[in-house]
């Protein structure tokens, strides 16, 4: 479902079509929730970088370089995939972790700083792949999109529906959508948390 569909249904559920405003906050708020619960499969994105100055320490500015950043899965050297070698994977430190218990500089670790991944290698990196997860996109006009829109929209209405209940002061309704959001939310995590069924 769209936006505009998924308010038509809100608007059933509460009665109040009047709330228009109210409503497209409360469906942007869910959406963002629902996708927030944990790290699915479908909000994954890989994308391959060149590094513009080769070396075995790179940044990456998550704010320019990844769409709609939320969380690392993984990143790869991917400096010579024409050879067929899999390439090293960095691992994923606490920045205070930077030293080892020699006060060396750890290699083929990464960690995030602020908006910047810093990776530190045991070779020179000239290209890397990094699959990251993504926030949907919330805009109300035009440009929504949400897989748990197009797959789970009641997991989204419902979630809404429970704010919107909330705000206008019908606690009973609030707190039984609220009920219903809790196990949309399981079957989320049921459905499609894995990618492929058990």
């Amino acid at each position: 479902m769209n936006m505009t569909e998924m308010a038509a249904e809100v608007y059933t559920i509460t009665n109040r079509p009047d709330l228009i405003a109210e409503t497209s906050a409360a469906l942007r708020k869910a959406t963002i929730k629902l996708h927030s619960i944990d790290y699915f499969p479908r909000d994954m994105a890989e994308v391959a970088l060149n590094i513009p100055t080769p070396g075995n320490a790179v940044q990456i500015d998550v704010s320019t370089t990844l769409t709609r950043f939320r969380a690392i899965a993984y990143i790869r050297d991917n400096t010579s995939p024409a050879t067929g070698q899999p390439n090293k994977v960095f691992a994923n430190i606490d920045a205070r972790a930077l030293l080892d218990d020699y006060s060396l500089v750890r290699t083929n670790v990464w960690y995030q700083g602020g908006q910047v991944i810093n990776i530190n290698s045991s070779t020179t990196v000239s290209a890397l792949l990094v699959g990251y997860y993504q926030n949907p996109i919330i805009t109300p006009v035009g440009s929504y999109s949400s897989w748990i829109a197009t797959e789970y929209p009641f997991a989204i209405i419902e979630e809404a529906a429970s704010s919107i209940f909330g705000m206008i002061g019908n606690a009973e309704m609030a707190r039984f959508y609220m009920q219903q959001s809790a196990a949309n939310v399981q079957l989320l995590r049921q459905n499609y948390l894995e990618g492929v069924a058990r």
